[in-house]
């Protein structure tokens, strides 16, 4: 029974697990093909909410329906699913509080009401200090497009750096692509100053965190250096870069990212291709129909309005631009209503139609104050200027004249201010830079010099160990031939001691024959003086052979010895038996006492017999004969 229990339980658990893992793995897939392939996205949504378990599932589930609902243009649905999110949202889990307001941001962003989007991101900031950087980052970088479409252009720039700085200190892959999209974002912001030169500088750093297989970022930012260039003047190679563009996003999935780069194209072409223009506009005007996206349709309306008006074909162009309006309306782009307005006006203007053209010059006018851009102003006020002059309306005339004189001025002085501002912000970013690139060269040779030192200490460390092993071994093997001398010289004494053990027993057997050697020296006393017969009789005893076995053991022992011996005899000498036995004897380190105890003899007997012996051999001069014969 428990059994069964147990692994009820267990199957119970791995049900669950898997069912856990199955939702994460949907969850990974539905994020990943959102933006890319949404009918496969829409599979993967729809099999996640029967995986729901957890609070943390649902706030995924959520979020991602308010992505989902987003992307299908289904702003209500969105906001409901982002309200349920919150429903179910952990105040301790950042990672997902961050992607929550986030999301909310955007949805105001949707709406257009940038202001209280930046208001709630700000608020969630101000409130919460979050552990990753990255998340801040993701954040700021809403925050600064927000900035933009406000046209804050500064505060735009600020936020855009802030997210640089955030992303300084996460290298990771999620981190370097957002870098990727900010340092984007920073070039086109000062490409709208018109600060072409710091545009270029962030478009090159955002090309050092590209990775090698993200076509989109390769070509969204060739198409952002494009525009920059052809701004600059540089036109022929911006249209290199539009084209290079284009065909990395004609193979991919980005529609709405090649319909931008087929209207910047057509827009660089206008001055020298105006045939290509056309092309280029219209592919813009057909792409972004099927998406359904108004506000690059309408530009590429204008941009088909323009070529109409530079080909002389007024009512074309009128016809094209008026056709722009609802469009920009519904995305209420006020710079752009104003653009339209100028280019009906301009085109009325040269129809001669001065009541129209007075119209729309006043709607533009009137627009361009409300988004404060002096630029429109300048331009509005002059054509306004112009149309009154022709109508001979002189005191209007000269009124707008008055502002357009005005406004041109403080734009030329506002630009001086810009520049040395934009030189500003461009100098601290230069000095930022070095500092970091100084940090880091600084850092990396702090780095070398740690593992300088960790190398060498290594190196002197093992050569410690080695000196150490080599003592060691040094000592052992000292100590092993220590013990090995030892062994031989009490294997030396041993036989030493049988040797002269076994000369004892020889001379001791002389012993029985001393009374006949002395009766001898009795009887012939008077006739010898007595040593000169004990040197004879010795003699005779030493050539007897049962002496010699004391010879023949000892060169078991030491062999060679004789024949080295013999190998230093000086010519015409040779080794007797009693030579043999008296070098053994030498050999064996014995004193003349000693030696002449073992052969019962006097010592004087000893001394005139190894005389005799020594002058047999030829010797070294510096080394006596005893050591020389114990030598060998």
């Amino acid at each position: 029974m428990k059994k069964n229990i147990l692994l009820n339980l267990f199957f119970l658990l791995g049900v669950a697990s898997y069912g856990q893992e199955t939702f994460k793995h949907y969850d990974t897939l539905f994020r990943d093909n959102v933006m890319t392939d949404f009918d496969l996205a829409t599979v993967y949504f729809r099999k996640q909410k029967r995986l729901i378990k957890t609070d943390n599932d649902r706030v995924d589930y959520y979020l991602n329906a308010m992505a989902f609902y987003r992307r299908s243009s289904m702003h209500d649905s969105a906001k409901i699913s982002i309200l349920k999110a919150g429903k179910y949202l952990d105040a301790k889990d950042q990672m997902r509080q961050t992607d929550y307001y986030r999301l909310l941001g955007k949805i105001y962003r949707d709406e257009n009401d940038f202001k209280k989007s930046n208001e709630v991101m700000l608020g969630f900031l101000k409130r919460t200090k979050l552990k990753r950087p990255y998340w801040e980052a993701s954040l700021q970088n809403l925050i600064a497009n927000n900035y933009n479409s406000l046209e804050q252009y500064d505060k735009a720039i600020q936020s855009g750096l802030k997210v640089k700085e955030l992303l300084a200190k996460d290298h990771t892959e999620e981190a370097n692509h957002l870098q990727v999209i900010n340092y984007t974002f920073l070039g086109n912001v000062f490409e709208v100053k018109s600060d072409y030169d710091s545009s270029l500088y962030y478009f090159d750093r955002a090309s050092e965190y590209i990775e090698p297989g993200d076509t989109l970022s390769l070509a969204r930012l060739k198409s952002s250096m494009a525009v920059t260039l052809s701004l600059s003047g540089d036109t022929i190679k911006a249209i290199g870069y539009y084209r290079r563009s284009i065909q990395i996003l004609e193979k991919t999935s980005y529609k709405i990212h090649l319909v931008h780069a087929y209207y910047n194209l057509g827009d660089a072409y206008l001055s020298s291709k105006p045939d290509s223009a056309l092309y280029f506009m219209k592919k813009a005007n057909v792409l972004s129909e099927q998406m359904d996206y108004p506000l690059i349709r309408a530009y590429a309306l204008q941009g088909i309005g323009r070529w109409y008006f530079d080909a002389g074909e007024t009512d074309s162009s009128i016809y094209y631009n008026e056709l722009s309006i609802p469009f920009l309306e519904q995305v209420q782009h006020t710079v752009g209503l104003v653009r339209a307005r100028m280019n009906l006006a301009e085109s009325y203007y040269e129809r001669k139609e001065e009541k129209k053209a007075l119209e729309h010059a006043r709607w533009a006018y009137s627009l361009s104050h409300t988004v404060d851009t002096p630029k429109m102003i300048e331009e509005s006020s002059h054509l306004l200027s112009r149309i009154f002059h022709k109508q001979g309306a002189l005191d209007s005339s000269i009124f707008y004249s008055d502002i357009y004189h005005r406004v041109k001025d403080s734009l030329m002085n506002a630009d001086v201010l810009n520049r040395v501002r934009e030189l500003n912000i461009k100098y601290d970013t230069k000095l930022k830079d070095e500092e970091n690139s100084r940090l880091a060269i600084e850092l990396e040779r702090e780095q070398l010099e740690s593992r300088f030192w960790i190398v060498t200490f290594i190196m002197i460390l093992v050569l410690l160990i080695g000196i150490l092993a080599y003592f060691y071994q040094k000592t052992r093997t000292q100590k092993q031939k220590l013990l090995l001398r030892q062994k031989q010289i009490e294997q030396e004494k041993i036989h030493r001691d049988l040797l002269l053990g076994r000369l004892k027993e020889s001379m001791s057997a002389l012993q029985s024959k001393n009374e006949l050697i002395t009766a001898l020296e009795n009887d012939r006393i008077f006739e010898e003086d007595q040593e000169t017969v004990s040197e004879r009789l010795i003699e005779k005893l030493l050539d007897r052979d049962d002496q010699m076995q004391f010879v023949v053991e000892f060169e078991l022992v030491y062999q060679g010895f004789f024949d080295r011996l013999r190998e230093h005899l000086k010519e015409g000498e040779s080794l007797s038996k009693n030579d043999q036995r008296l070098s053994a004897l030498v050999k064996l380190n014995l004193s003349n006492k000693e030696i002449a105890e073992i052969l019962f003899i006097s010592p004087n007997s000893v001394k005139k017999a190894k005389s005799r012996l020594f002058t047999k051999l030829e010797h070294p001069i510096d080394v006596s004969t005893g050591d020389f014969i114990r030598s060998l």
